[in-house]
């Protein structure tokens, strides 16, 4: 018998093979960089638009399409539906892919904060970050601490004032264009869904209303800064309250951004409904609110074990006791000095439990005898 080849069991010829599913964080990372280009580009078109300069609105329709190119081509459908809707991604791996889409413009954000000249940033928002508290990367040192404290101490809490400016100023000015662009291209898809163009009009709002939709941004990185160096400064105590207020700023924060920016970005949708469009502004709040809180906590969380792997030996025991005590619900110990300067435990803890620390010097005779 003659033996034949099974094409059924071929792909046929000519046609592509098909895609592989790219990994999460480099899907992710790229989508949310053509997005960002996207709406850079749409913001172009906007000014070009509102102001009748056809090069500049060609070429920002240009740049948008690059843009929408990228961000088609690398973009996780089965992860960009939320978990709340029908057919949604699963919540872990939606939190993580919408988390990390933010990445790039966060990373546009610090580089303009580094790139941007002291003299650029007005000397009344350096000092409003001066006072700032430390959880927003402020320099935590209001009017009424200078009197105690040293002239470093000053110092260090100005130069952090001022960093904290400079990113509030950067996420500003590179907001405001990718704000327009939001804007801009929801009046683009009513127009489409409308059979016309955009007016005049439309543009001309999006370039009024973006100074203040990228106000809403100014404290995303300082926030998310903040609440990682405070972790890692207090290290091991109180790990899972860290986190959890971590997450909790975060997300408050987030949550009324997007909703209010997803609210300034539905009234272009002159398409929809009113109930669509209230659909898509509790969406927009929710998923802040969820990828927030995941930046934050998850932010903390890295920085706390990141100190833990560079300097292991610097843990005492009383800040694993501090940990333990936390963990079982103790009480925390009181501590006193006896004359000789020595500290002694009083009650309450594990302390009252361990009468001698146990350290890594001890034989395993040593530590029996300590328990």
């Amino acid at each position: 018998m003659a033996w034949r080849l099974n094409t059924d069991l071929m792909p046929r010829l000519g046609a592509p093979p098909p895609a592989p599913q790219q990994g999460l964080i480099s899907s992710a990372l790229q989508t949310g960089f053509g997005e960002l280009l996207q709406a850079a580009g749409g913001g172009a078109q906007a000014f070009g638009r509102g102001l009748g300069i056809a090069p500049i609105e060609n070429f920002g329709a240009s740049t948008a399409a690059i843009g929408g190119g990228i961000a088609d081509r690398n973009r996780r459908a089965d992860l960009e539906v939320a978990p709340w809707r029908e057919g949604g991604a699963s919540f872990l791996p939606w939190l993580a892919y919408q988390a990390l889409k933010q990445g790039p413009q966060l990373a546009l954000t610090e580089a303009g904060a580094r790139a941007l000249p002291a003299s650029a940033v007005p000397a009344a928002l350096a000092r409003v970050g001066t006072a700032a508290p430390r959880i927003m990367m402020g320099g935590g040192m209001r009017a009424a601490a200078r009197a105690g404290a040293t002239a470093e101490e000053i110092a260090a809490a100005e130069a952090t004032g001022a960093h904290f400016a400079r990113r509030a100023v950067s996420a500003q000015l590179t907001g405001m264009p990718i704000g327009a662009g939001s804007m801009y291209q929801e009046a683009e898809s009513a127009a489409h869904a409308q059979g016309r163009e955009v007016t005049r009009g439309e543009a001309l709002t999006a370039l009024a209303a973006s100074p203040f939709y990228a106000a809403l941004d100014t404290m995303d990185l300082n926030i998310l800064s903040g609440v990682r160096n405070i972790a890692r400064r207090e290290g091991v105590r109180g790990l899972v309250k860290k986190v959890a207020l971590g997450g909790l700023v975060g997300g408050a924060t987030e949550l009324p951004q997007e909703g209010i920016q997803t609210a300034m970005e539905q009234s272009f949708r002159t398409d929809l409904t009113t109930q669509q469009k209230m659909d898509n502004i509790i969406d927009g709040a929710l998923t802040g609110f969820a990828t927030g809180g995941a930046m934050a906590g998850g932010s903390a969380a890295m920085s706390v074990r990141a100190a833990q792997r560079t300097a292991p030996h610097d843990l005492t025991n009383d800040d694993l006791n501090h940990v333990v005590n936390e963990v079982l619900g103790l009480p925390a110990p009181t501590v006193t000095t006896d004359s000789a300067g020595r500290s002694a435990f009083g009650s309450g803890g594990l302390e009252d439990l361990v009468s001698t620390p146990i350290t890594p010097e001890m034989s395993e005779t040593d530590r029996q005898f300590a328990g």
